[in-house]
């Protein structure tokens, strides 16, 4: 009888042996439901609530709470069957059982339930994991689940102890991973004292470019852009500029280096610019890196001047160019952005040979260009080149990208 299961053992207390050994009762034998027969299914019914209720207590009045037992290996421990369970905290706050509570499902739940019932402040709790188990700390903020508890609870921390969580934290480690980047992110939205944005500059330095190659770390990255000011975010500039076109052409960087851009000061913005103009003609041809030459032609902040010469540094190299699906777009940019001097340079050198211009009209990506030129150049250019076009329009027409060329000279547009 004693090394028989609980439901068993509850099972012969409440409803007697012989109901018991019957095995696997059916409905007919329950006595909480009313059975009819196969034939009456569709009258079989529940019994009422009251009838029900009345029915459970004259089966289980007799018992008291102290008669059932619930565990087999401590026989002389009782309980009550239908007492609600409730989270009882231990007596001094323990840390790694915070951390590992807080690494459950529902952590912000289970953790707020805890601090109602041991009373203890979110200053409290990372205090105790702090004193005990400091480790635990950079588990709490990696985890799935926990890096939602460690959020919460790093909100409310004073300065002192959010530098001391910094100091012990990994950051390089946590930007790398898919969860523990959103602990850093909310780490470095807080951090608006200058000592807090100091600690995390020291954690973040000569690690900024491989964090923004990351997919988790490179927003890390623009969370300092966003949150610092442009002289506590210098470092993140100055790496960037040692590595500009690696940067420039990678996915993510092309990003980071436009949020930089939005961010930085006149002195920094201005940096930047002078080394994308020594850069320009490597990130014009890149899938990546032609997204930064363009977002420079359409900043506000650049000068008709500073456009105009940033637009100098290709050309030469226009034909070449709009044969390029990534730099034809570039090549598009400057035919609208610059001003009627660098247009007509870039014009001239593309219509300068007939056999060239007839090439670029059938290519798939120059013939976007060359309606570029149609719409933005002047009368007497537009009547050279629809003359060049004319002479050679048995060709250009069988062209399958040459459509709109066609009826642009032919004023069908």
């Amino acid at each position: 009888m004693s090394n028989s299961p609980l439901h068993l053992r509850l099972a012969r207390q409440i409803l007697g042996d012989d109901y018991v050994e019957m095995g696997n009762p059916s409905p007919k034998n329950s006595p909480f439901i009313d059975y009819q027969p196969y034939k009456q299914m569709r009258r079989s019914k529940v019994l009422p609530d009251d009838q029900s209720i009345d029915l459970k207590t004259s089966s289980l009045g007799p018992l008291s709470s102290s008669q059932i037992k619930h565990s087999v290996t401590e026989p002389d421990v009782y309980c009550d069957f239908f007492e609600e369970v409730k989270i009882q905290p231990q007596q001094q706050p323990n840390g790694l059982y915070i951390t590992q509570m807080c690494c459950q499902p529902n952590p912000v739940m289970s953790l707020q339930k805890y601090q109602q019932q041991a009373n203890l402040s979110d200053t409290q709790i990372i205090q105790t994991i702090l004193d005990q188990n400091p480790e635990q700390l950079q588990q709490l903020a990696i985890n799935p689940q926990g890096n939602f508890s460690f959020q919460k609870l790093y909100q409310s921390l004073t300065v002192q102890t959010r530098i001391k969580c910094i100091q012990l934290l990994d950051f390089i480690e946590l930007a790398f991973s898919q969860h523990g980047t959103r602990s850093v992110q909310k780490i470095i939205l807080l951090a608006v004292e200058p000592e807090t944005q100091a600690e995390i500059q020291h954690k973040l330095q000569n690690k900024v470019v491989d964090l923004i190659l990351n997919p988790h770390g490179n927003h890390c990255v623009q969370k300092v852009l966003d949150t610092f000011p442009p002289a506590q975010f210098q470092f993140v500039v100055e790496e960037c500029a040692k590595d500009l076109i690696k940067v420039s052409c990678h996915q993510h960087g092309c990003c980071v280096l436009q949020r930089c851009l939005d961010k930085a000061n006149d002195d920094q913005f201005v940096y930047i610019v002078e080394l994308v103009k020594k850069a320009a003609q490597g990130l014009v041809v890149d899938q990546f890196g032609n997204y930064v030459f363009q977002y420079l032609l359409d900043s506000t902040r650049m000068t008709p001047e500073q456009t105009d010469l940033l637009i100098e540094t290709i050309l030469g190299k226009e034909v070449e160019f709009t044969r390029m699906k990534s730099s034809s777009h570039v090549v598009e940019k400057c035919l609208s952005k610059g001003g009627p001097v660098v247009i007509q340079k870039i014009v001239k050198n593309l219509v300068r040979n007939e056999d060239v211009l007839v090439e670029l009209c059938c290519d798939r990506y120059a013939n976007y260009v060359i309606q570029k030129v149609l719409t933005v150049c002047d009368d007497d250019i537009f009547e050279v080149v629809a003359e060049m076009i004319e002479n050679n329009m048995d060709i250009v027409q069988t062209s399958l990208f040459s459509k709109h060329i066609v009826q642009i000279v032919r004023g069908e547009v």
